[in-house]
């Protein structure tokens, strides 16, 4: 969305712990895929990535990277950048937490993000307003499958 890389293309690149080594598997163009092709096609570059089959193809020019640490219990963490990404998420766990909701104090649960950006490739404000439209789908994401 609004301008996020240097290329049309948007590389998604997956952070995966494999019995070698971190590696990062790369969904290619996923600006043209539904969110189901995205889940598909993702789970099976994970799968590909833990077994040391990826290409060479399936590894290379992330544009945005991915690394969730969620299964660990992490509240937060700072990933680092990897080049050719311009980004590196950090997802980390949903945590119960204290949630107001119509000025009443809930139980919930939420979740920290936290990215690193290469400010050579991509400016900060940039970045801001693309975490912006994750944050409020992430909080809505009814919006997700509008037009699936």
């Amino acid at each position: 969305r609004r301008g996020c890389a240097t290329t049309r293309d948007f590389h998604v690149g997956l952070a995966v712990a494999a019995e070698s080594g971190l590696t990062v598997a790369v969904l290619g163009k996923a600006q043209g895929l539904s969110l189901a092709q995205i889940v598909e096609q993702s789970k099976a570059l994970v799968e590909k990535a833990r077994a040391g089959k990826l290409s060479a193809e399936e590894r290379q020019h992330p544009t945005f990277t991915i690394s969730n640490l969620g299964m660990y219990d992490i509240e937060h963490f700072e990933p680092i950048i990897n080049w050719p990404s311009s980004i590196t998420l950090g997802v980390a766990s949903a945590l119960p937490d204290t949630i107001v909701r119509d000025n009443t104090i809930v139980i919930g649960k939420t979740m920290g993000l936290t990215a690193s950006c290469d400010h050579r490739i991509l400016d900060g404000a940039t970045a801001a307003s693309f975490f912006k439209d994750l944050k409020d789908l992430l909080e809505n994401p009814d919006e997700l499958l509008k037009g699936q």
